[in-house]
């Protein structure tokens, strides 16, 4: 039986509310890194194509579609470092993370998703690329 059959509408729906809600809240440093990479990629959505930019830099590639722009940023870095008897050898393996922004009519990220090798490596590649705060309610 499905927790909607054993439930009430209205504690099914405050439920529903409360897990939306949790959403809005950052994660804990403790929370793994596919949730970081979740609520830093959600957290784009309302934000202006000129702060992605600021903050993202220079895309990879721009692929228009009608009214929808998609921007493709990469962020690459190479595997770890092994020593052998005193000799470091660099790690060939080159890891490589695509960040995907979606900006609709009214230039602003309607849609952003993460592709990568794994969520801890990206996690790693894209944690300082927060976007900025938005305006205090003094300043608008």
């Amino acid at each position: 039986m499905s927790l909607s059959m054993r439930c009430s509408p209205g504690l099914v729906a405050a439920l529903w509310i409360g897990q939306a809600a949790l959403a809005d809240e950052p994660p804990d440093a403790r929370a793994p890194d596919r949730e970081k990479l979740a609520y830093l990629f959600e957290s784009w959505r309302g934000h202006s194509e000129e702060s992605l930019k600021a903050v993202w830099g220079r895309e990879e590639t721009r692929e228009d579609r009608g009214d929808t722009t998609t921007y493709l940023f990469e962020r690459t870095k190479r595997g770890p470092a092994i020593g052998f008897g005193g000799v470091t050898v660099i790690g060939r393996e080159v890891i490589t993370c695509r960040a995907y922004f979606q900006i609709g009519l009214e230039r602003i990220v309607t849609r952003a998703t993460w592709r990568g090798a794994s969520a801890d490596a990206c996690w790693s590649l894209f944690r300082e690329s927060v976007p900025p705060a938005p305006p205090a309610a003094s300043d608008r």
